[in-house]
């Protein structure tokens, strides 16, 4: 994990596959930003509740089996009312359900996605430059 500066973002990514999260965590490190990992609800909690770094996003998994990501968003949110929120789902079974989420919390990003699309949906949630730039526009982040 890189140093903290005051300019890096600390993004914390929930997912209860470990293969998944080294890979995420080999996407997003490397200068991006600095990432934190959990493999459950209650690991990321804790880490929202006691890390001194500030975490900007949380990038979690929309079903886990110890609790859904949506509420779990809604625990770190109570814990750090500023963090925005990025929702991994593999599938989004109605429009509506993709609809209530994208209201909720502003952000879906639909499994797979490539690095490119995932730094590009991290950086248009967080308004920032991260990395190099993509030509995607929206969360749509598949290859």
């Amino acid at each position: 994990m890189s140093i903290p500066t005051n300019d890096s973002k600390t993004i914390l990514v929930i997912d209860d596959h470990p293969s998944v999260l080294i890979v995420l965590k080999a996407m997003l490190e490397g200068g991006l930003c600095n990432v934190l990992l959990a493999n459950d609800a209650e690991s990321a909690l804790r880490l929202a509740q006691t890390n001194d770094l500030a975490i900007d996003l949380i990038l979690t998994d929309i079903t886990m089996p110890d609790s859904s990501g949506r509420d779990l968003a809604d625990r770190i949110l109570a814990v750090r009312p500023g963090v925005k929120v990025l929702f991994m789902a593999a599938f989004v079974d109605s429009e509506v359900v993709r609809i209530k989420l994208l209201e909720r919390v502003g952000g879906l990003l639909p499994e797979p996605f490539t690095k490119g699309g995932l730094v590009e949906c991290i950086r248009e949630k967080l308004a920032v430059s991260l990395g190099r730039s993509t030509n995607a526009k929206t969360m749509n982040a598949g290859a």
